[in-house]
């Protein structure tokens, strides 16, 4: 063998051990650690979402209005490039026995969605009319934290100063990024009221909020009760898959902190207490945000309405 030829297979041979141990690294590894740091007092959140004599929400409802492909190993570490994951996009709604209601999350519109995830994105232009309009009746509208596709429907709505009063944002919610992030004016920003969550907080009745910061500086988690007993933990991005809670696996190094710079340890240690809860209370739905066959589930067994009933 000629001395270049084996200077090549040498180089090779190096870049391939390079590229083994950078895919093992940034692709395959999101350690959780055996115990969490983090707790979710379910005991509480129940008690106070359920006040003495309050009537409690009725009906779940979501609204899909869009999906982002992503390769599973994005969303998984280690999951691999065989197939996609659909990311879904949705906004959920409590309606109560008098008909108001609250909204969770509020998607984004067509503008942010093409500016985040590009012209090819599907976006469902009708289902985003419902939350539109959700937005507009609802008494109180709240978000598990404030990345574009859970706050950026608030952009561009034609009556953000009625809207705005209703916003339940905590104060890490309400920020120069988040400003940026949603396409929202700095008068805009002056008129949402920032409320200040130092731990499990009551919202209204039936549902209650724990700040839950490491995927974002503003992340919670809120608990819902429906008046027939049905319980629901909205997870927000802890996870972007159930399959992140229940098989104990982050994203990868890639995406979580080059990509989205969150705080790795604290949503390790948050996915660790989702999946010891989930486990020691198999009747509470806990739901990642973005997980559609989750989402459909719920919708099939009848525990959860599809579409806003206006």
């Amino acid at each position: 063998m000629k001395p270049w030829m084996k200077k090549l297979l040498v180089i090779l041979g190096a870049l391939a051990v390079v590229l083994f141990i950078a895919k093992y690294f940034l692709l395959d590894r999101a350690p959780v650690p055996a115990t969490s740091a983090f707790a979710i007092d379910l005991a509480t959140l129940r008690k106070l979402a359920t006040p003495d004599g309050a009537a409690l929400p009725e009906a779940l409802e979501v609204v899909t209005t869009g999906h982002s492909a992503v390769p599973r190993t994005m969303v998984r570490a280690g999951a691999g490039f065989t197939a996609d994951y659909q990311m879904a996009f949705t906004s959920w709604r409590l309606r109560y026995p008098d008909r108001s209601s609250i909204l969770i999350d509020t998607t984004m519109d067509a503008e942010l969605d093409r500016a985040t995830f590009g012209d090819d994105s599907p976006f469902d232009a009708a289902a985003f009319e419902q939350v539109r309009k959700a937005m507009s009746a609802a008494k109180t509208i709240v978000v598990t934290h404030e990345h574009v596709d859970h706050l950026g429907g608030l952009h561009g709505a034609p009556d953000f100063d009625a809207v705005a009063p209703k916003m339940m944002l905590s104060t890490a919610q309400i920020s120069d990024k988040a400003a940026k992030d949603n396409a929202l004016t700095a008068d805009q920003m002056k008129k949402l009221v920032p409320h200040d969550f130092q731990g499990p907080t009551a919202l209204a009745p039936g549902i209650a909020a724990l700040p839950a910061p490491g995927h974002s500086p503003g992340s919670q988690i809120l608990f819902v009760r429906l008046a027939n007993g049905e319980e629901f933990l909205f997870a927000g991005d802890i996870g972007w898959s159930n399959q992140n809670i229940t098989d104990l696996v982050g994203r990868p190094y890639l995406v979580s902190w080059l990509m989205i710079q969150e705080d790795r340890p604290a949503v390790a240690n948050e996915l660790r207490a989702l999946h010891d809860l989930a486990a020691a209370n198999p009747a509470l739905h806990v739901i990642a945000a973005h997980d559609h066959a989750v989402h459909e589930g719920l919708v099939a067994k009848g525990l959860v309405h599809r579409g806003f009933s206006l």
